[in-house]
């Protein structure tokens, strides 16, 4: 699994490193499917941090995005989000194999 994490007006410390990949712990259940996390930290004009993530799994890419005033939440909600998206994306995937099977019995 390869991960980037980019900045801009946002440095990127060991410590902001550090969290991300402690957070990037909860996205394990589909470790062997997601083959590139890519991380953009940026700080807006009204000083809030926005995280984007996108998350490329099996042959699919997730977005999500959080801003708020501390980057540790920001961070930590964007993968919260992108975590949901990949269980609501491998549900869509899982419904519509059964479909598949359903017709092919038919």
């Amino acid at each position: 699994m390869e991960v980037l994490i980019e900045g801009k007006d946002f440095i990127i410390t060991d410590d902001v490193r550090n969290h991300i990949n402690e957070k990037l712990s909860k996205l394990s259940f589909a470790e062997d499917k997601v083959t590139k996390i890519h991380f953009f930290i940026s700080t807006t004009p009204i000083s809030t941090t926005l995280c984007e993530i996108d998350v490329f799994v099996d042959h699919t890419k997730v977005f999500a995005q959080h801003e708020h005033n501390d980057w540790k939440i920001a961070i930590t909600d964007a993968i919260n989000k992108a975590h949901d998206l990949i269980i609501k994306e491998r549900k869509k995937k899982k419904t519509s194999k059964l479909r598949e099977a359903r017709k092919k019995r038919q």
